[in-house]
């Protein structure tokens, strides 16, 4: 976390003093992620919004569009303010102002930590004009977060979209990046299976991604929203892997064996994987002779399944 934080505020003093003070405790112990763009501390950021102060409207709209895009490809600022009926020549004013250098196709803030300062400086309804308008010229992962950012309460449908998009970041090898879509699509979705369900995938990728903690904070959400026998030993049996690698073997075999019983009839080949992830984690502390009654019980049940 300090080294992200030395990063993102290009070792600015004030910012490193600042921004702790607004990052909750999980964010700063690295169990939950920080946001992006970067949020500021009230001091740092009158001062850095104090170089917008002679621009027009538009040219602001233009900026908070940059500032929202999380890229630096020019054209998609442009085709968004296409979208909002802006005339794209209000980015000459941004440039002018000393705001954004434009190198070709792409663009930069002049200062690293003004692209923050003009995001969360931003009313909420101007940012989600934003993202609504970046939604509108992008595709695949960066449309899905733009849909998100731009809705308010919970919406099914964005849902959905973002969900995808997070499990395609699985598929790629990114569970850092499928764990944040995936919770994100479950604070999206109405109570129920769908948002269970969402959050139990999110624990899957967090705990991948090396954020244990965080990880057992969504199943817990997960845990409290669920009705369903099959749900509940889903979220489980993810427990009980984490807790397996933690070294916390002797509870882990409990909550597997547990958790398993009410679902042998039910599900007996789910009811098999969790017993022989049991056997696993007695064997990882040396109880050979409970690894193997759980190692035959896992067998038993698998022979129906």
């Amino acid at each position: 976390v300090a080294q992200r934080l030395a990063e993102r505020t290009g070792g600015n003093p004030l910012a490193l003093l600042e921004v702790p003070l607004v990052l909750s405790t999980a964010q700063l112990a690295g169990s939950q992620p920080i946001d992006e763009p970067l949020p500021l501390g009230p001091t740092l950021g009158r001062a850095l919004l104090h170089r917008l102060s002679g621009l027009p409207p538009n040219a602001r709209r233009a900026v908070l569009v940059a500032a929202a895009s999380g890229a630096e490809r020019l054209q998609t600022v442009v085709d968004a303010l296409d979208a909002l009926n802006v005339d794209r020549s209000v980015v000459d004013a941004a440039e002018h102002a000393g705001v954004l250098a434009i190198a070709g196709e792409r663009f930069e803030f002049r200062h690293p930590l003004l692209r923050s300062a003009v995001y969360h400086g931003a009313a909420g309804p101007a940012r989600r004009e934003a993202h609504a308008a970046l939604a509108r010229v992008t595709s695949d992962e960066a449309r899905a977060w733009h849909l998100a950012h731009a809705t308010v309460g919970e919406d099914e449908a964005v849902a959905a979209t973002l969900e995808r998009a997070g499990l395609d970041a699985r598929r790629r090898g990114g569970p850092a990046a499928a764990a944040a879509a995936l919770e994100r699509a479950a604070r999206l979705s109405r109570p129920g299976e769908a948002r269970v369900r969402r959050l139990t995938e999110a624990a899957r990728d967090a705990h991948i991604a090396g954020r244990p903690a965080g990880a057992l904070r969504l199943l817990d959400d997960a845990l409290a929203g669920s009705h369903d026998a099959l749900q509940r030993a889903d979220i489980q049996h993810v427990r009980g892997r984490i807790l397996t690698l933690q070294g916390q073997t002797d509870v882990a075999y409990r909550l597997l064996v547990d958790e398993a019983q009410p679902i042998r009839q039910l599900d007996p080949d789910r009811a098999a994987t969790m017993l022989a992830d049991a056997c696993v984690a007695r064997l990882l502390s040396a109880d050979v002779r409970r690894a193997v009654v759980a190692a035959r019980d896992a067998c038993a049940v698998a022979a129906r399944a």
